[in-house]
């Protein structure tokens, strides 16, 4: 993504540079190198704050620097990105007409991003899917599992308010069990204040709560490891989601019975040995049949596992029925074409959001309902799925 970010900063400043050219005489050669210092100023903002807040100047990589990049991001795309056609109109084509459509789609963006940021950010959207498995107990026939992933809790806005708000209304929907699917925090564990897991205890269903740590929960962006590390704070994460009243599925399984009838709930943790290719399909070898230990093939199973690239692995194990993954967020933005919409998500990921099926079993991918790497969501909104469950 930084790689990505900067090949659109060096583009837009060989734009700045030849529309300013064109546009201011030769003769007022202070006004151009004003102009292009304030352009190319807007253009680098990210990579300047990715080097003011280098290991270098700080030794630690506190949670408002994670916060601060989400804005500078946001202000990036409201004052470069957006300008980015009307630009490209002024560097190469004379006609007021192509300009003017430039114009016109710079002003639109803008007001995109701004309505993502203001309204569609907490525009939940619930979703629901009917899946139907022969492997299904009887006792289990509409069987309604609510999955939600990606919190996020110190990116939100306003974190109290909109946790309460998703509590609202996960609880409104009366599901027989919640799936976490990882990612409770952004930076470290002490951003889940006395407030905000107080909130989060009250998130129930029938058979409890059940969840999966994700890459961010094992603490990896703590730049001072020596002092916080990656173990502490998973383990601090853990053990306050199970203060909570969660069911924490560290690399095992639990069942859910129905008198006689059970249907297996199995748990992936993030690995440490996934962090490097957290967003490749390319993922290192890495043992996942111990979180199965428990549970017996042919019983219907629920895997939930953070990131969506283990299912093929998960498949291969032979016990999932329905994985449940978040960890993309369809990176917030979706056009809505065709049946799963257009996404730069898609750059990155084989799978990406929705649901998939293959050899009869099925991947459900959250969308999350945080955010990371800017406050908004364009065509993304923040989701809950509704899973229910039938016999066929």
């Amino acid at each position: 993504m930084i790689w990505i970010i900067l090949l659109c900063s060096l583009i837009m400043m060989w734009l700045d540079y030849r529309a300013i050219q064109r546009l201011v005489p030769a003769q007022r050669i202070t006004l151009r190198r004003r102009l292009l210092a304030t352009l190319w100023l807007l253009d680098l903002l990210p990579q300047i704050y990715w080097l003011l807040t280098n290991e270098l100047f700080w030794r630690d990589n506190p949670t408002w620097m994670v916060v601060g990049s989400m804005w500078i991001h946001f202000t990036y795309m409201l004052t470069v990105v957006a300008r980015g056609p009307l630009m490209l109109a002024l560097a190469y084509t004379r006609s007021i007409w192509w300009q003017g459509i430039a114009a016109v789609l710079g002003i639109f963006a803008i007001c995109q991003f701004v309505y993502g940021m203001a309204v569609t950010r907490t525009d939940y959207a619930v979703r629901h899917v009917i899946l139907r498995s022969e492997r299904l107990p009887e006792s289990f026939n509409g069987y309604r599992i609510l999955h939600i992933s990606d919190l996020h809790v110190a990116s939100l806005v306003n974190p109290q308010r909109e946790v309460a708000d998703i509590i609202d209304i996960c609880n409104a929907q009366q599901a027989d069990m919640i799936a976490f699917s990882g990612d409770l925090i952004d930076v470290r564990h002490s951003e889940l204040t006395p407030q905000i897991t107080d909130l989060l205890s009250k998130l129930s269903a029938r058979d409890g709560v059940f969840a999966v740590t994700g890459n961010h929960d094992r603490g990896v962006y703590v730049r001072d490891s020596l002092t916080i590390t990656t173990a502490y704070t998973t383990s601090q994460v853990i053990a306050t989601e199970k203060r909570m009243g969660w069911k924490v599925l560290d690399n095992d399984t639990q069942y859910i019975r129905r008198g006689k009838d059970s249907i297996a709930i199995t748990g992936i943790s993030f690995s440490a040995q996934l962090q490097d290719k957290r967003h490749s399909t390319n993922l290192p070898d890495v043992e996942i049949s111990k979180a199965y230990r428990g549970a017996v093939k042919g019983d219907f199973n629920v895997t939930i596992a953070h990131i969506p690239q283990l299912w093929d692995r998960i498949l291969d194990e032979g016990y999932a029925d329905l994985t449940l993954s978040g960890h993309t967020h369809a990176m917030q933005i979706k056009i809505p074409v065709g049946r799963r919409g257009i996404s730069p998500s898609q750059l990155l990921y084989k799978r990406w959001s929705g649901l998939y099926e293959k050899r009869n079993r099925w991947l459900y991918i959250n969308d999350g309902i945080g955010l990371t790497l800017y406050p908004m969501r364009l065509g993304a909104p923040p989701e809950i799925t509704i899973i229910e469950l039938h016999c066929k």
